[in-house]
């Protein structure tokens, strides 16, 4: 079912024909597991497809990286800083 990716440029390890996807999207799902799928159509990724877990760390690290380029941009207004106690809130 699943193939090791040998078609054009993939981002992904494994990869399955749209035919396949639709014929049992469920066992080639489970196939692929944790890892990134590429659906090929015409030896062509036309989709990637995640699971539900990779999704969510996938947003947890965008987060993240949106969180550091906002620190990164404040941290030369660092000496403008107010220090502040849970109490004093």
């Amino acid at each position: 079912m699943l193939r090791p990716n040998v078609m054009n440029r993939a981002f992904a390890e494994c990869a399955t024909t749209l035919e396949e996807l639709r014929r049992d999207p469920a066992a080639v799902l489970a196939t692929a597991g944790d890892e990134a799928l590429a659906s090929l159509d015409q030896d062509r990724p036309a989709a990637y497809l995640i699971s539900a877990d990779a999704f969510e760390r996938l947003l947890e690290r965008l987060d993240d990286a949106e969180l550091t380029e906002v620190v990164q941009q404040r941290q030369p207004d660092l000496d403008q800083a107010v220090d502040v106690t849970l109490d004093g809130l």
